[in-house]
């Protein structure tokens, strides 16, 4: 089982300390360019301080999206990595994350047979390094991080809204060791609007995006990811990412 050293903000240090446990109220000080800003000055903090760990620096390499050779070689590592590693599950779950950003690329290419396969593979060793540890918030939201963004024709949703319902306190009763925390509630509701949306229940997603409308926080949500859906958020770089890179199988 993968026991994080850290958790939280406790690993995070330097300037991203400063930037990376915003809190809503602060968010709401905020412009979209500031945020954007700031929560690029986190990663790149995050990225610095891991430079010369080939695991971790393939993985952040594959959150920021970097280009598609890049991502080529990260995934390389990460398969690397997992033979052998075979249960570092956060290796497993963004070496599927590299093979569908890649799938992606093949498909926009119009290499059809090798999208299609890259996209099976990747959904594969999400699934797996999620089911492997159920009782793992994180990798939970990774999954559903990427669900909610994939084409409603792969019924991808479904998992997605399983996931979410898992994560989210007031419709569940998580059995997860440390609950997710409230900073990342609004990127919860917003990925349960786009993949309630994805599934075809467009009342239920209006009224969650009306929700996030009412507050700050929301609307910086709904402004970046039609800015650039690559974008991350300085929330995610601060509760997701450190125990993700601190983990060891």
């Amino acid at each position: 089982m993968i026991k994080p050293r850290y958790t939280g903000c406790q690993y995070v240090i330097g300037l991203l300390l400063a930037v990376a446990c915003i809190s809503p109220a602060f968010a709401a000080t905020l412009s979209l360019a500031d945020y954007q800003k700031k929560s690029a000055e986190a990663l790149n903090t995050l990225r610095k301080d891991n430079e010369s760990n080939p695991r971790n620096r393939a993985i952040l390499t594959i959150v920021a999206r970097k280009s598609v050779s890049d991502i080529t070689r990260s995934v390389k590592t990460l398969k690397d990595r997992l033979r052998t590693h075979p249960k570092d599950e956060y290796a497993k779950a963004y070496y599927g994350y590299g093979q569908l950003f890649l799938s992606a690329d093949f498909l926009r290419n119009k290499n059809y047979f090798r999208a299609a396969e890259l996209a099976k593979q990747g959904f594969f060793y999400l699934d797996e390094a999620t089911e492997s540890q159920p009782n793992d918030w994180r990798l939970r939201f990774i999954r559903a991080r990427m669900d909610a963004f994939i084409q409603p024709e792969s019924g991808r949703c479904v998992v997605s809204l399983k996931d979410i319902a898992m994560l989210d306190p007031t419709t569940s009763k998580p059995s997860f060791k440390m609950s997710i925390p409230d900073t990342l509630a609004p990127m919860l509701a917003y990925l349960k609007a786009k993949s309630s949306a994805a599934c075809g229940h467009s009342k239920e997603a209006e009224a969650i995006s009306q929700r996030l409308k009412r507050s700050e926080m929301g609307r910086l949500l709904l402004a970046m990811s039609r800015d650039d859906i690559r974008f991350i958020t300085v929330e995610e770089v601060a509760m997701v990412l450190p125990d993700v890179l601190e983990a060891r199988p």
